[in-house]
């Protein structure tokens, strides 16, 4: 391999353990509130998306409720945006060795 594709391999590469070690994820929670003397309940349901660090979207993945307060939180991983993000990636490194590495490279040669 030439010393541009390994350039392009380690720059590409990076990228791509960062898209795996901040991970996107959903996740769902539900309050339940109730006053003291009220017999009526609120349920608040709240959504949020964003990246998380690997080891910490491990630990909270998944369902879990307060035994306390009720309280239910749902967190998945968002696969549709994880799995864009690596194809992007993917289809930037080809392109990227492509033009830099195989087009320009074939330009730059002096005519024999």
């Amino acid at each position: 391999m030439n010393p541009c594709g390994k350039k392009v391999l380690v720059i590409f590469g990076f990228l791509i353990l960062l898209a795996v070690l901040f991970v996107p994820y959903k996740e769902t929670k539900i309050n339940i509130y109730q006053g003291g003397a009220s017999l009526l309940a609120r349920r608040i349901t709240t959504t949020s998306s964003g990246h998380r660090f690997l080891p910490r979207f491990l630990k909270l993945r998944g369902h879990w409720t307060s035994q306390a307060t009720g309280e239910q939180r749902h967190t998945l991983l968002n696969t549709t945006l994880f799995v864009g993000e690596i194809a992007v990636l993917l289809f930037l490194a080809v392109f990227d060795h492509l033009v830099f590495c195989v087009w320009l490279r074939r330009r730059r040669r002096p005519p024999e």
